[in-house]
């Protein structure tokens, strides 16, 4: 009795290990590189009739295949020095604009608040009912 009770045990162990190592495992024989498990029946406990099939190519490249060379080549000293300038002198040129914008709309603000309330300032109309006699 002990004795089956071991061998169902090392039964269940031994077949839990060898479905894990399947669903995880890809086979080269099937194209593609799908996995043991995309191959399952779905009577046999393997993916249901309506699940859609893996994507063909990886979504992210593999961490060991070499990057691409770039074909740009880099900046020289003398073209990273006119980049700096080029990009100073439009910085400064939008921090100019940008001042002169600030400035005129503080001007056009102002002038908008004396037109409206030009000769108003004082004469506020009290309701009806509370006027001084």
């Amino acid at each position: 009795m002990v004795w089956s009770a071991r061998c169902a045990a090392l039964l269940f162990l031994a077949s839990t290990a060898l479905c894990a190592c399947t669903s995880t495992a890809p086979v080269s024989s099937f194209s593609g590189g799908q996995f043991v498990a995309n191959q399952i029946p779905a009577w046999a406990g393997g993916e249901p009739a309506g699940t859609p099939t893996a994507p063909a190519a990886p979504a992210y490249p593999n961490v060991f295949d070499e990057p691409a060379q770039r074909h740009a080549q880099t900046l020289t000293s003398e073209q990273q020095k006119k980049a700096v300038a080029d990009l100073s002198s439009v910085r400064s040129n939008v921090d100019a604009k940008l001042k002169s914008a600030r400035a005129n709309d503080e001007e056009n603000t102002a002038n908008a608040i004396t037109e409206t309330t030009k000769g108003q300032v004082g004469q506020v109309d009290a309701p009806a009912g509370n006027r001084l006699r």
